[in-house]
């Protein structure tokens, strides 16, 4: 009989590595997302798939020699000294190379990838769960709301655009070696044994390199494990020793935006606001307007309110629309939230954390598009958490009410 009591075990005759319930667990992720995504797997190109892909010679891989992977990891540029995104391009080179532009293979690799995407989701909740400061009050539940939040993380349609938006595998390649690093890292420091600590940690720098390799948005990496290890793994009984944890990663963001300014050409940054219908300033004042749009998709994601492209209005001063000053205070009121349950509920402070310091980068000044679906595909792993434990609290406390039942 599978249980929740026993974390959906299948009573397998050889144990899973892991422990109880990852088998089923594994194998439901994967049934799911085929039936939901298998439909797609014939979609066309859009958009910047064709620069990026399709018109982009230097990922036209005819053969696998040096030259033409060297070709390939420049990207759209001819010859350049930076690589930008080198790895995201290598594979669709690979692409190229054995299918050329038949565009299903792309699409099955897009698939896998969101499908380890979401196993590392499951891996990284399940581990969460055990940890001394989570363990009490979800030793009983914690397998449950592990499976429910990838499950709704991984199948929630405001994430399509990351996955069948062949292009975007940019994101998704990205969050897996994220995802990757951050559950390596849970392994390092919850490990026993020195070596297998070592070996993990080493894991989790190359991981690192590979998803900074994939898109920029993955130097937040080691910000997400400080806070990780701050909030969810350290004792919260030692407030001097928090303080200074907490001076270490200001101080660590402070030397990071400092350096990243003096290697960084403003100007040259700024100067892409010239074929942009918007300032950097009115950039800045629109961004939390779009967080709050995020949230809202994740909550209400009727199919009307679910596109590629969004035509948002841009916000011209703090008062124009008059949802600009207040999406800035909502911001600023849960952060505050956050701030003060750190301790006392580190699973919600963690998630408003997380969600908030992944889309810092795309949030900025830096003249991108003001508004992309796919780029919640990260920031919102975490609170899929908190919906899912919401929702099986909520079953659990509910389930022996004969109200309920009837």
């Amino acid at each position: 009989m599978i249980r929740q009591q026993d974390n959906f075990d299948l009573h397998l005759k050889h144990r899973f590595p892991e422990g109880q319930g990852y088998p089923l667990a594994l194998f439901l992720l994967f049934v799911i997302l085929a039936c939901i995504y298998s439909n797609s797997f014939e979609a066309g190109w859009h958009l910047d798939d064709y620069a990026n892909i399709v018109d982009n010679t230097n990922i036209h891989m005819r053969a696998l020699s040096r030259e033409s992977i060297a070709r390939a990891v420049q990207g759209m540029e001819p010859r350049s000294d930076t690589l930008t995104r080198p790895l995201s391009y290598l594979t669709f080179a690979l692409n190229y190379f054995f299918h050329e532009t038949h565009v299903i293979v792309y699409h099955v690799v897009n698939f896998w990838i969101h499908y380890f995407n979401a196993v590392f989701l499951y891996l990284i909740l399940r581990n969460t769960f055990q940890l001394p400061r989570l363990q009490r009050q979800y030793a009983s539940v914690g397998g449950s709301i592990a499976l429910l939040a990838a499950v709704l993380w991984s199948t929630h349609p405001i994430q399509v655009t990351a996955v069948t938006y062949i292009v975007q595998r940019m994101t998704s390649l990205a969050t897996m070696f994220y995802l990757m690093g951050m559950y390596c890292y849970i392994k390092a420091r919850l490990g026993r044994h020195t070596g297998r600590s070592i070996a993990y940690f080493v894991v989790t720098g190359l991981a690192f390199v590979g998803a900074s390799a994939c898109k920029e948005n993955a130097v937040m990496l080691p910000f997400s494990l400080l806070l990780y290890d701050f909030i969810l793994i350290q004792s919260p009984k030692q407030p001097k020793r928090w303080i200074k944890n907490l001076v270490w990663i200001l101080l660590l963001l402070g030397v990071v935006i400092l350096v990243s300014l003096q290697l960084t050409d403003l100007d040259k940054i700024l100067s892409g606001y010239r074929d942009r219908p918007f300032t950097w300033q009115e950039r800045m004042l629109t961004e939390p307007r779009v967080l709050w749009f995020y949230v809202s998709l994740i909550l209400y994601p009727a199919s009307f309110r679910l596109t590629l492209l969004h035509d948002f209005e841009i916000s011209t001063s703090l008062i124009t629309p008059w949802t600009t000053l207040a999406a800035i205070a909502g911001l600023l009121f849960v952060l505050l939230l956050a701030i003060g349950g750190t301790r006392r509920k580190p699973l919600f402070a963690y998630a408003i954390y997380f969600f908030l310091l992944n889309h810092l980068i795309e949030g900025s000044f830096i003249p991108l598009e003001i508004i992309f679906e796919h780029r919640n595909y990260l920031p919102s792993t975490f609170l899929f958490v908190l919906l899912a434990s919401g929702l099986v609290f909520l079953i659990n406390h509910f389930a022996y009410h004969k109200g309920i039942q009837t």
